[in-house]
C-alpha cells in the first residue's frame, strides 16, 4: 500500500478522533496503528510530572496550611508560610510589630491572625508603661491579690499583602 501512496503521502500523519473505548486511528507512513484508550483515560493528572489515573494519585495533607489546587495536577500545593514586608514567617511564627504592641500576630496557615493582647492592671499600685510594650510594669508593689480589670482579646485576620 506504501508504494501506491508515493514518498508525499508516505510522510502524511492523520489522527481520528477518540471516542469513548474506540480506537485512536494513527496512519504514519502508510501503515495503520490502532491504540486503544479506555474510559477513564479522561481522570487523569499530573504527579511528579507524569500522566497517572487519578485513582493512583495518593496526596499528602498538611493541616493547619491553605490548599492550592493547579488544575491538572493530581496533588495540591500547600501554602503553609506567610509573607510580611519582604520577611518570611513559618506556621506559628510570632510577629510583633513594634508600633502596635498591644497586638500580636501568628501565621497560620498562609496568613496572619492576630489578638489583641490581655494586660492585668492593678489599683493597689503605679503602672509603668514602657515604650514598644504593651502592658504596663510594676514595681515595688504589693504581693498580687484580686485583680481589678483586664482587657479582653478579639480575634482578627488578616490576609497577606
Amino acid at each position: 500500500m506504501a508504494h501506491l501512496l508515493g514518498p508525499l503521502h508516505q510522510r502524511q500523519t492523520r489522527m481520528i478522533r477518540e471516542q469513548e473505548n474506540e480506537p485512536i486511528i494513527s496512519l504514519q507512513n502508510g501503515s495503520v496503528e490502532y491504540q486503544y484508550v479506555a474510559k477513564e483515560s479522561a481522570e487523569k493528572c499530573l504527579l511528579d510530572g507524569v500522566l497517572v489515573p487519578k485513582s493512583h494519585a495518593t496526596c499528602d495533607s498538611k493541616p493547619g496550611c491553605r490548599v492550592i489546587q493547579k488544575t491538572g495536577e493530581c496533588c495540591p500545593e500547600f501554602q503553609c508560610q506567610c509573607e510580611r514586608d519582604g520577611k518570611i514567617y513559618a506556621t506559628g511564627e510570632k510577629l510583633v510589630d513594634p508600633e502596635t504592641p498591644c497586638r500580636v500576630c501568628y501565621c497560620q496557615g498562609g496568613e496572619f491572625i492576630c489578638n489583641n493582647v490581655t494586660c492585668y492592671i492593678r489599683n493597689d499600685c503605679e503602672p509603668k508603661y514602657i515604650a514598644g510594650r504593651c502592658c504596663p510594669e510594676y514595681d515595688n508593689c504589693p504581693p498580687l491579690g484580686k485583680l481589678s480589670s483586664c482587657i479582653t482579646i478579639h480575634n482578627a485576620r488578616l490576609k497577606n499583602p
